[in-house]
């Protein structure tokens, strides 16, 4: 799942799906770009988890 902010891609997101993924269905953050190269972010539950903690970087 690609993440664009103001036209310009700023995290890549992908599905933990594989059977050894201790938290398997959740949504990690492959590629952070810009503000959120540094950051170090969590697992997160769902998408929409994931486009909250990214606004919340992004704005501050």
């Amino acid at each position: 799942m690609l993440v664009i902010a103001n036209g310009l891609l700023v995290a890549v997101l992908v599905r933990l799906d594989a059977p050894e993924h201790e938290r398997r269905g959740s949504w990690y953050m492959e590629v952070r770009l810009g503000r959120l190269a540094k950051v170090r972010p969590p697992v997160f539950d769902t998408l929409e988890n994931a486009t909250r903690w990214v606004r919340q970087r992004l704005r501050g």
